[in-house]
């Protein structure tokens, strides 16, 4: 091992730390009915989702790279741990259940191992090369205007791609602040696998009885099998990159098995974790907003049905827990709503159906090109909107393209996996009592509503698999993590065992499958472009020095350019990528103005 990847290792885990202290008070709230270390699982996401909706409120007024960003970072953690201690206060010491919070399964050890491979390896990916085109479109542009300015009006008025709401891009910017500066970009994406991953462990390692009943469980641990291969295929476009589809796909997935385990344990704590999760999944992809309302939807519909199992009890859990997480979601979708309005005064951008009276606003004609380029560019990069929109042509060549998409594939194989899972658990039932609602017929529906919901969108946007990565998946591993449950509760091996063969198999193969490939994948120099040289870099970790040697981003030729009003920007010379260049644009526009004397400012245009 070396001292860099290691150093990318503690910073992940001392921001999710962070993140478990934001969101201790969370925690505090739902310990009686979840143990000590489902209070950890609750801290840590709600906490996420508050971090998140923090960065964004302050990147409407400060530079996130500043010290008053960093001062009022440190006042929300002094408030989070006053309100912390305030809740343990007011409840008291928490009555225990009898369980120990810990396991003794010694068989834990193999998957968490395997699992510390996996992010070993992601953190050995972020000193390689960053071979995401769209990062150098607008993803390195849009994190470098959010660390060195507060929300610039009219800035999609520059590039409209900067017109992109993405959430996490202002936690990377938010980053800067630490010893990495201007490379903590490279270590976004790795800090949502690692949450991921670190949930995995937290289920892994509890000992509370029931544990493995939770088919959230196997959920995350077969759609995270299926999600770290192709992840480590490519490290450099969906690690080192700040990729929001690295990013949505994580936080879909945890959203779709903390709703799953909400349905069947009927625990507002998981309730909570499930609607700030699938929030935060929206903050990153605009369409994930049609399965947060589906999730809403599914979770009312289920608290009104009276059927044990099915229902949210009134009796587990928090409701104020439940109220916070939703209060946090609406939060984060305002705070994105006026991030909208002043980057490009449209809301939802590209989409034009919101204008807001405002002079920035980007022409209608410019922000309805972006949108039929990007549906038009998923549906057949070999066309245009003209051809691709007016029609149904490119759905065959879509549909055999997309089937071999390694996220689809490995979709549809967790699916055959359920169905097959399905069957033998049936079967193995005929003749004993009729099973629970656990992984029975009505939860499997309720459950894949948000998942369909959101292929739906996804397919009526912009189906290009990248956008939907954590839905496909969800589409195969909710039926096999329920049917996972239901041969736990049947097969006469797993009675009387904790937590039995099927757990063990369903872990297993994270090791089988994920750690050949990923050392295979980390000897691989595939990604690297040619002639490129690393460079030595230094960072200053506290008392320790950190020396890693970096592939640099690619720096393209940047043409001077006079704007008619005086100002210069920078442009293009040779293709659309400016990378980390400040400010500017892909292509000539006479009619771009600055607002004002500088940057800062804002854009607008004539005409």
């Amino acid at each position: 091992m070396n001292a860099p990847s290691l150093a990318v290792l503690l910073t992940w885990a001392l921001a999710l730390g962070w993140f478990c202290l934001l969101g201790a008070w969370a925690g505090a709230l739902a310990r009686p009915a979840t143990g000590v270390v489902g209070a950890v699982r609750v801290s840590l996401w709600l906490g996420f989702g508050l971090a998140t909706a923090f960065v964004l409120a302050v990147g409407l007024v400060q530079p996130l790279r500043s010290t008053a960003a960093v001062v009022a970072a440190a006042v929300l953690t002094v408030l989070a741990a006053a309100a912390w201690l305030l809740v343990r206060r007011r409840r008291g010491a928490s009555p225990g259940d009898g369980s120990r919070a810990l396991t003794r399964s010694w068989w834990v050890v193999v998957p968490i191992l395997a699992l510390l491979v996996v992010a070993y390896l992601a953190a050995h990916a972020v000193f390689g090369p960053v071979t995401n085109y769209d990062t150098g479109l607008y993803h390195l542009n849009a994190i470098q205007y959010a660390q060195d300015y507060r929300t610039i009006p009219g800035l999609a008025n520059l590039h409209t791609r900067l017109g992109t709401n993405v959430s996490a891009f202002n936690l990377a910017a938010f980053g800067a602040n630490t010893p990495w500066g201007a490379d903590a970009f490279r270590l976004v994406a790795g800090l949502f696998v690692m949450a991921g991953l670190a949930d995995v462990v937290l289920r892994m390692v509890d000992g509370r009885a029931g544990t493995w009943r939770r088919p959230g469980t196997y959920i995350l641990v077969l759609a995270l099998t299926a999600a770290v291969p192709g992840l480590l295929h490519a490290p450099g476009y969906r690690l080192a990159s700040p990729s929001p589809d690295t990013m949505a796909m994580i936080v879909t997935i945890v959203a779709g098995a903390y709703l799953v385990d909400a349905l069947v344990s009927r625990q507002r704590a998981w309730v909570a974790v499930a609607v700030a999760t699938a929030g935060l999944a929206a903050s990153i992809r605009t369409q994930v907003w049609v399965a947060f309302a589906a999730t809403l939807l599914v979770l009312v519909v289920s608290a009104l049905r009276g059927r044990r199992g099915s229902a949210i009890g009134s009796a587990a859990g928090s409701r104020t827990l439940v109220a916070a997480a939703l209060a946090l979601s609406v939060v984060s979708g305002v705070l994105l709503a006026v991030r909208d309005a002043i980057l490009s005064g449209w809301l939802l951008f590209p989409a034009t159906y919101v204008p807001v009276p405002v002079d920035w606003r980007v022409p209608e004609a410019a922000a309805q090109s972006t949108r039929d380029w990007i549906l038009s560019w998923a549906r057949d990069t070999t066309a245009g909107p003209e051809k691709t929109l007016t029609s149904w042509y490119w759905l065959g060549s879509w549909a055999s393209r997309t089937v071999a998409d390694w996220w689809v594939a490995a979709g549809l194989g967790l699916l055959a996996v359920g169905v097959v899972a399905w069957v033998v658990s049936i079967l193995a039932s005929r003749g004993r009592v009729r099973p629970t609602a656990v992984g029975g017929w009505p939860v499997l529906v309720l459950a894949v509503i948000p998942t369909v919901a959101g292929v739906a969108a996804w397919f009526f946007t912009a189906p290009d698999p990248r956008f939907a990565w954590g839905s496909l998946l969800l589409v195969g591993a909710i039926p096999a993590g329920l049917a996972c449950v239901r041969l736990y509760d049947r097969w006469p091996a797993a009675e009387g065992s904790s937590p039995g063969v099927v757990g063990v198999v369903a872990t297993g193969l994270l090791a089988l499958v994920a750690v050949p490939l990923g050392v295979m994948q980390a000897r691989s120099a595939d990604e690297t472009p040619p002639n490129t040289v690393a460079e030595i870099r230094t960072y200053d970790v506290g008392p320790v020095t950190v020396v890693a040697s970096v592939v640099p981003v690619p720096r393209p030729p940047i043409d001077a350019y006079t704007l008619p009003d005086g100002n210069q920007v920078g442009l293009t010379n040779g293709g659309d990528q400016c990378w980390a260049f400040v400010p500017c644009m892909p292509y000539a526009n006479d009619a771009l103005r600055f607002r004002g004397d500088g940057v800062a400012d804002g854009f607008t245009t004539t005409g």
